[in-house]
């Protein structure tokens, strides 16, 4: 949750907050859901049982018409031009049907109510039937043999003297099916379909075929199952849509109903049932969620971002930015923003201040160094004076060794005056320009030696630049003293190398001992004490190692970086160069 805004971050913990009552909701919906079906599923079962059962009456009164036909004296005495009179009577004085015809046991119609008509039904399944088993029957068919029409067929078995004469039956069109009409309309408009006991149908509420889609697929293998008696079930329309279906018999193992509500979203099922059940609860979900959101986006979000861009930019050097005024805000964090903006304007002006007061002290340190270093310079010139007045080469070579000590001290200052931060010298600039004074402002006994030198780069402090520069002025001057002139492979080697923190200074030096005396190189001079001294101030290790042709010289001390300095400076510092006696 951490990469998600603070917005998003509440959405979430509000959505969880809402969740067990959205599920309990969806819950609740789910199942009045389901009862409201229960009650439409009851309500369809009984508007088909009241449908069913007028159909009922209605093919119990086409068997008893067909009955009292077939016991009728002008169908029983074979005579067929009485028998087709009496049933020729009988349609017309009939509203309800179309036909009437008796079917002889030899399998042909030669009385009907439509005169001399002949027909052979031998090939007829139902005609087969009765042979094998003589009983009442219901059929539906597409077009009567004689009526040309959808027919619904009520046969009654011709019985006389106990022995099976035929089979006489009774035509009624679909159109005046009364199943049809005994539609409650309380439950809206009903669609209704006849079907046999092996599922076809054989009767629709809409005649056209394109209509009737709402028919459920799959009847055939409803209708061989061993259920019997009403019951509702559900199943897909030709379109592929669930629908509520009533089931009820209308002539036991003959004729049934199939009954179906409209597709209105109470007959919804499935997926439908679960999404209209739960489309209540979401929508209030996400309704608060979207109140929660933007309420949190205008309240909390939106002053917060205006908050964090003006810290920003106050972090970034935009004063100008951060010290604006900001909108208004709500509550505690409007006091917030009132409260960054002052407290900006009051560290801008402190820093204000404070850069004015820095830039008075660098131009004041500016000044001392420059000063130091002219009144230096000054000396320097009184000595060179001095230097071209002196006769006595002892003073000579004692004013020459004074002047290069004080011109690395003014090196010091110069180096300090000419850098930007004015807290730190590079360190291999200084020991570079003080080889090259050395061997450029020397007398004709030094500067003829071959100097090599390999330096790093590194910015060193003052407080530890000024010892570092008058020892290796010191060092310097000794090793251009004693260093073999005469001899092709005359050098001096200056190696300065930072490593681990550690500052490393070697001076190496070729010496002729039949030039020089035992003295020369001994601890007791005042240049050794000077760099014992310098070594002190630096809080560092010295070691002196002297072979037959080398004179070596090794320094180490820890470096102090200029942003460390006010710390780890002092320790040594404090004591100062000490007065060598």
């Amino acid at each position: 949750m951490r990469n998600l805004s603070l917005a998003w971050q509440i959405v979430l913990l509000l959505s969880l907050a809402l969740l067990p009552i959205g599920g309990f909701a969806v819950f609740e919906a789910v199942r009045t859901s389901g009862r409201n079906e229960t009650l439409l599923a009851a309500e369809l079962l009984r508007v088909a049982n009241r449908a069913a059962e007028v159909e009922r009456l209605e093919i119990a009164e086409g068997f008893g018409s067909a009955k009292a036909l077939a016991r009728s004296a002008a169908v029983a005495s074979g005579d067929r031009a009485q028998c087709s009179a009496e049933l020729t009577d009988f349609i017309n004085a009939s509203t309800r049907y179309v036909f009437a015809g008796f079917i002889e046991a030899d399998g042909f119609l030669r009385c009907s109510s439509v005169g001399d008509v002949i027909r052979d039904f031998r090939e007829d399944e139902g005609f087969r039937l009765q042979i094998e088993n003589p009983t009442r029957t219901v059929t539906v068919v597409e077009s009567g043999a004689v009526s040309r029409q959808a027919v619904l067929i009520v046969s009654h078995p011709v019985i006389v003297d106990g022995a099976w004469r035929g089979t006489l039956s009774l035509s009624v069109p679909r159109d005046v099916v009364r199943l049809f009409d005994a539609v409650d309309d309380s439950v809206g408009e009903l669609q209704v379909a006849l079907v046999d006991d092996s599922g076809q149908f054989l009767a629709r509420s809409d005649y056209a075929i394109e209509q009737s889609w709402w028919l459920p697929v799959g009847l055939a293998d409803r209708a061989t199952e061993p259920e019997t008696g009403p019951y509702v079930f559900r199943e897909n329309d030709t379109r592929g849509t669930s629908r509520l279906y009533a089931y009820v018999p209308i002539v036991e193992g003959e004729l049934a109903g199939i009954f179906s509500l409209p597709n209105t979203p109470g007959n919804a099922t499935g997926l439908a049932t679960v999404a209209t059940a739960i489309a209540l609860p979401v929508s209030i979900w996400i309704l608060c969620i979207m109140l929660a959101y933007f309420a949190m986006r205008r309240l909390v979000v939106d002053p917060v971002r205006r908050i964090n861009r003006s810290i920003l930019a106050f972090k970034g050097g935009n004063r100008g930015f951060a010290i604006r005024p900001l909108p208004p805000a709500p509550g505690e964090l409007g006091d917030l923003g009132e409260s960054f903006t002052e407290m900006a304007r009051t560290v801008n002006e402190g820093e204000r201040e404070l850069s004015n007061l820095v830039e008075e002290k660098t131009v004041l340190l500016l000044e001392v160094y420059h000063r130091v270093k002219n009144n230096l310079q000054l000396i320097i010139s009184i000595m060179n004076i001095q230097l071209r007045s002196t006769t006595s080469e002892r003073e000579r070579a004692t004013i020459l060794r004074l002047r290069e000590r004080i011109m690395g001290l003014a090196l010091v200052h110069q180096r300090l005056y000419e850098t930007p931060s004015l807290t730190a010298v590079p360190a291999d600039g200084l020991v570079s320009e003080i080889i090259q004074n050395l061997t450029e402002g020397g007398d004709d006994e030094t500067g003829q030696a071959a100097i090599l030198t390999e330096l790093d780069s590194f910015p060193m402090n003052p407080d530890q630049a000024v010892p570092f520069s008058l020892l290796v002025t010191e060092a310097l001057l000794n090793a251009l003293k004693y260093t073999c002139h005469q001899k092709d492979d005359a050098r001096i080697t200056v190696q300065l190398r930072l490593e681990d923190g550690t500052v490393h200074l070697l001076v190496e030096n070729t010496i002729d001992p039949d030039v020089i005396d035992s003295d020369s190189l001994s601890s007791s001079g005042i240049g050794h004490r000077l760099i014992g001294a310098f070594v002190l101030q630096l809080a560092g290790r010295i070691e002196r190692e002297r072979t037959e042709s080398l004179y070596r010289l090794d320094l180490r001390f820890d470096h102090v970086t200029p942003s460390d300095a006010p710390e780890r400076i002092g320790a040594p510092g404090r004591q100062g160069l000490r007065r060598v006696s």
